[in-house]
């Protein structure tokens, strides 16, 4: 029981922390303010209650559009732990395996593709080659293109090597 009060006591200090602090976590986000730099937008949920919210500064330096709370971010390669836990998770509940291919998922990839294994994914030893690097892959990520739609326009290009050999 001593071990439930001290957590209850953690949080409860830890939330009186962060309400004491919001105005101190307002002023810090105010060098973001700038028309010259990109802004920022935080949401904290705590429990599924919404804790915290707000956005400074400008979603698009040309337009100088200002930033909201609920604009919509690429977040590229910072996803990329997320999805790694996520597949582990997915895994340890036996809905997946890490040696299942990607063909498993994604119908329709070339063979190359196809046969890669999700540990080779999140190993970076697939072979994928680098979206960045293809002029057509990119024109589509910049126009918000359905994923399927960029996929299909990624695998045209080769592998660059065979699977578990790495990238």
């Amino acid at each position: 029981m001593k071990h439930k009060t001290g957590w209850l006591w953690f949080t409860w200090c830890g939330f009186l922390s962060f309400s004491s602090q919001s105005q101190d976590f307002d002023t810090s986000l105010q060098c973001h303010q700038q028309a010259n730099v990109p802004g920022v937008a935080v949401q904290l949920v705590q429990h599924g209650k919404l804790v915290y919210s707000a956005a400074l500064g400008v979603a698009n330096l040309q337009s100088k559009k200002p930033l909201q709370p609920t604009d919509i971010f690429q977040i590229g390669s910072v996803s990329k732990q997320f999805t790694a836990a996520a597949i582990l998770l997915l895994e340890q509940q036996q809905k997946l395996r890490l040696d299942d291919t990607l063909g498993k998922f994604i119908q329709g990839l070339p063979v190359d593709y196809a046969a890669v294994k999700l540990k080779d994914v999140l190993s970076h030893t697939a072979g994928l080659p680098n979206y960045l690097d293809n002029p057509q892959t990119m024109t589509l990520v910049q126009q918000k293109a359905a994923l399927d739609v960029v996929v299909q326009q990624l695998v045209k290009d080769p592998v660059k090597s065979a699977a578990g050999q790495g990238d």
